[in-house]
């Protein structure tokens, strides 16, 4: 019970800070958006694309290890601590060297000196990794959560200040920098642990038989979306970068939420009940009932406003990228299978199996991309969508084959959930044509949405649905009790 408590309190710690974090992203690229224009925005994906996938190689998948391992001491940390910290400092310096082969790639010039000052988070980066792991651990998710907020907040103040002065393109790079410097300094100063010395090469070796597969599965997962701005970046301008890159990061806000939360709470959790192959089970079909329950539909939501959502958020000029953030955000409405079946894999430390599975899936997404890419920007997100629904059964063997929960349960699951999604998208759409654009009839449209959405779970007696009222209604007990 006291488990039960401290998860749903997590849960709700993670998510507030996704979403701050996320919201206060949000707003800052809305008014840098305004600030800067679609060739800015491309220049700073194409730095990102390489940059990005060095900070994940920093980790190394130890801060997952170190978060999975029933028990840790002092020498893991110190260990992890060391390691990360060096493997920082050798990535950052790798990229200073390379930053004028990548521009030359991209055939920008520009992006030589964003790679190098982008090189800067990531030796920053190895310093968070046993604080963000000792958080996590703990389900101190409320720390977490100041953290994100002042690093979101801070940066995006500084990046504003930057381009109103005239700094284009550069404020976008610093305020990824000093977003790292003020997470990593906060997460630091609330651990209240110091590293030794001392370096154990035995524990990095036993830790990394599963950090090491999760780095690599987590790896692949990023090339295959820093792929996509590579080929756009290479084939076509940056512009049309930039364009797809607003479309993109726009559809991941929500997206990201679900992920961060199911990885950040699910991972300490259903570890701790992997033992109990029922109780592992139990709780993956109620966390895959709620999560598609109010994940899809936002999702199909975002995909049927993707025009008026742009031109609101960032201005008229970028309304051409609607197409494209409506095929990513129906692509991104399967997430909760994908994500769920490989917390549940990582909690039994099956990461081998995971490796292995995240191979087949990223293979089939590439080869879905490099498809894609003849048609263009959009081309590649339909590849993405295609990719997603194609990928869900490899998810989902593992469940099966460990847990006895593969493809048909699971869709015996969530199968009414997701008709019910595309029935309301369905009225939403025919909604968007009757009325006119904009004002109070958008407003109205989102109302109606959720009106028929939650109407037609009710009607057919979702279970989800109960599922939804008595979490919210434990959230509610629990409150209560902490408070006396």
């Amino acid at each position: 019970m006291e488990l039960r408590r401290r998860a749903l309190f997590a849960m709700a710690w993670s998510a507030a800070e996704i979403l701050l974090r996320f919201g206060s992203q949000l707003v800052v690229m809305a008014i840098l958006a305004r600030l800067l224009g679609p060739s800015d925005v491309g220049l700073m994906a194409m730095a990102m694309a390489f940059v990005a996938l060095a900070v994940l190689a920093v980790d190394g998948g130890l801060g997952a290890a170190l978060i999975q391992k029933t028990s840790i001491d002092d020498s893991d940390l110190d260990s992890v601590f060391w390691c990360a910290l060096a493997s920082g400092v050798c990535l950052g310096g790798i990229a200073w060297c390379v930053a004028p082969h990548i521009a030359d790639f991209f055939e920008a010039p520009k992006v030589e000196s964003l790679v190098r000052t982008l090189a800067m988070v990531l030796p920053v980066t190895g310093l968070a990794v046993v604080p963000d792991a000792l958080l996590s651990r703990a389900l101190r998710f409320s720390e977490k959560t100041k953290a994100e907020a002042l690093a979101s907040v801070g940066s995006g103040v500084v990046a504003v200040a930057l381009a109103l002065s005239g700094h284009g393109v550069d404020s976008l790079a610093w305020q990824v920098v000093l977003a790292a410097l003020i997470r990593t300094a906060f997460l630091l100063g609330r651990v209240r642990w110091l590293p030794g010395i001392a370096i154990d090469v035995r524990r990095i070796s036993r830790l990394a038989r599963f950090g090491g597969f999760y780095m690599a599965a987590s790896m692949l997962d990023a090339v295959a979306t820093r792929l996509q701005s590579l080929l756009i970046g290479r084939l076509f301008t940056p512009a049309l970068l930039g364009y797809y890159t607003i479309a993109q990061s726009t559809q991941q806000a929500p997206a990201s939420v679900l992920v961060g939360v199911v990885n950040r709470v699910g991972l300490p959790v259903l570890s701790s009940v992997s033992a109990s192959k029922d109780e592992l089970r139990s709780g993956m079909r109620t966390g895959l009932r709620l999560s598609v329950l109010v994940f899809t539909p936002g999702m199909f939501l975002l995909a049927l406003l993707s025009e008026p959502i742009l031109g609101i958020l960032f201005g008229p000029s970028w309304v051409s990228a609607a197409n494209i953030m409506s095929l990513l955000a129906i692509g991104t409405a399967l997430w909760p299978i994908h994500v769920l079946n490989a917390v549940a894999v990582q909690s039994l430390g099956g990461s081998r199996a995971m490796f292995v599975i995240e191979i087949a899936k990223q293979c089939l997404t590439i080869a879905s991309i490099a498809v894609g890419v003849f048609w263009g920007p959009a081309g590649v997100a339909m590849g993405l969508l295609l990719a997603n629904i194609l990928c869900i059964p490899l998810s989902t063997f593992c469940s099966g084959k460990y847990l006895e929960f593969g493809l048909r349960k699971q869709s015996s699951e969530i199968g009414a959930t997701l008709l019910t999604c595309v029935v309301t998208f369905a009225i939403g759409k025919g909604l968007m044509m009757l009325l006119p654009p904009g004002g109070l009839w958008l407003v109205a449209i989102v109302v109606a949405y959720w009106v028929v959405y939650v109407g037609l779970c009710s009607m057919t007696k979702n279970r989800a649905l109960d599922d939804l009222w008595r979490m919210v209604r434990a959230l509610r007990v629990a409150g209560q009790a902490k408070g006396a």
